[in-house]
């Protein structure tokens, strides 16, 4: 990895839980399972860190590219949303997943959770729907939002559609697709100004499929 400048997600793991090692730190190298933004769940390796009195998880891989913090020091509960380890003894939470539960919800990063923002009612994934998809999402600190449908791989063609946000302590959204099908809708941080037409930071996806 030090001579190529590449590596995989063991790779970053363990050097990490070295680095840890030579740094006097409990960084402990872990595998599982791991969701991605497109519902897909496959092999990957982390790290759980030992801080004080408390355990703390760490995706160096998922920061990596590009580079962020994003799952640096994640609560348990809230890395439990997207990572399944091996051994139970890794969770260092009592949320209940596993293989099948790991996927029944949307997808929301730790800056969902950050931001104080949570859906209204039950969400479940995928959302089966008729025409638009709505959702309403509890918004106390009134960030302005943004969101798009984008066509999985599972829908022909690779369509998406800019969703209508209504914004408030209740943000709400509907996304209308061009075509029916599989969608993600991305939920995101509205562009700062001087950047139109770019996404801030990921917050939530939620699989929807228009019948």
């Amino acid at each position: 990895m030090f001579r190529s400048r590449v590596g995989v997600c063991g790779d970053y793991a363990s050097l990490l839980s070295e680095l840890g090692k030579y740094a006097g730190l409990d960084v402990k190298y872990v595998t599982g399972y791991a969701r991605t933004w497109d519902d897909d769940v496959g092999y990957h390796a982390w790290n759980v860190a030992h801080v004080g009195d408390q355990y703390l998880m760490i995706d160096a891989t998922w920061d990596s590219r590009p580079y962020s913090t994003e799952y640096l020091f994640v609560p348990p509960a809230i890395f439990a949303q997207s990572h399944l380890p091996d051994r139970e003894e890794d969770l260092h939470t009592n949320t209940e997943i596993n293989r099948v539960t790991i996927g029944a919800h949307p997808l929301m990063t730790p800056s969902f959770y950050a931001a104080h923002l949570s859906f209204i009612g039950e969400v479940g994934n995928p959302m089966f729907t008729k025409g638009p998809a709505r959702l309403a999402i509890d918004n106390p600190e009134q960030h302005a939002l943004v969101a798009f449908a984008f066509a999985t791989r599972r829908t022909v063609g690779g369509a998406y559609s800019t969703c209508t946000v209504t914004p408030g302590n209740k943000t709400t959204i509907s996304c209308l697709p061009p075509n029916p099908g599989d969608y993600q809708i991305l939920v995101a941080s509205a562009p700062m100004k001087n950047e139109p037409g770019s996404v801030g930071v990921p917050w939530a996806f939620v699989h929807t499929i228009e019948e």
